[in-house]
């Protein structure tokens, strides 16, 4: 993790990287000794704590994440893990580390039969790159340099090779910003994400306790869902297959 750590000495300065540092010293200490739970606990409590504090100070990137997640699913916090995960894969939505390991905390989630309370199906091929905001400025950018060379080396040289270069070149700068301003709109359209952090959770018909279930099913840990409203201590929220209801606050994880 060296390329990690060296990134974010660059963006807070060596307070953050002695935090990543210590973090991940006390991470491999909890691994070590993952058989034994008393022994593992105080040192996953101590490596989320500095996780956490990286990222309170504005340090965002899909390593932090995937490190976060790993260690909040050894620790037994199915619903941080997942959200950590999602984090992650907002700012680099084809990494493939992060992809297994969301696959993998789901695969730990006791679902109910049928498709209640499952998560969204993923409808594109593993194999098709997942662009991010990122990597498609930066595919822009390169792209519209090419396209600027290659109509100058066109005009210079009256070359029709050129101008194709060229041409070409801007369209795929335009198709960039494009799926770069499609992508920052979903974002800010789509709902925030909440996770379920505990077992057998009810979706109420409204927000208390004294109103009924609105399904017979409970909610599993790990559930994932969108935020609709709040109201007092309760979260409504919509499932992917558009059930909604209303859930407690303390028993959810929110992005």
């Amino acid at each position: 993790m060296p390329g990690v750590g060296v990134m974010l000495l660059l963006v807070a300065g060596s307070t953050a990287a002695d935090l990543l540092a210590r973090a991940e010293a006390a991470f491999r200490a909890a691994v070590e000794s993952r058989d034994d739970h008393t022994k593992a606990e105080p040192h996953l409590r101590a490596a989320i704590r500095d996780l956490e504090a990286l990222q309170a100070r504005g340090v965002r990137n899909p390593r932090l994440s995937l490190q976060l997640g790993n260690a909040r699913l050894l620790a037994d916090d199915l619903g941080g893990a997942i959200l950590a995960y999602h984090e992650g894969l907002a700012l680099s939505p084809g990494d493939r580390d992060l992809r297994a390991a969301l696959d993998f905390a789901r695969s730990r989630v006791a679902y109910p039969a049928g498709t209640f309370a499952r998560p969204p199906t993923d409808d594109l091929p593993p194999w098709l790159p997942r662009p991010g905001p990122v990597t498609l400025l930066l595919v822009a950018f390169g792209a519209f340099a090419l396209g600027c060379v290659g109509l100058t080396r066109s005009r210079m040289l009256a070359s029709g090779r050129w101008l194709t270069v060229g041409v070409g070149a801007l369209l795929i700068a335009l198709a960039g910003l494009t799926l770069l301003v499609m992508q920052q709109r979903a974002a800010a359209l789509e709902r925030p994400l909440v996770v379920v952090a505990a077992d057998d959770v009810l979706l109420r018909r409204g927000d208390g306790l004294s109103f009924p279930p609105r399904y017979a099913t409970p909610l599993p840990r790990g559930t994932e869902a969108r935020l609709r409203r709040e109201r007092g201590d309760w979260l409504q929220i919509e499932l992917s297959g558009g059930e909604i209801g209303w859930v407690p606050r303390e028993l959810t994880r929110v992005e």
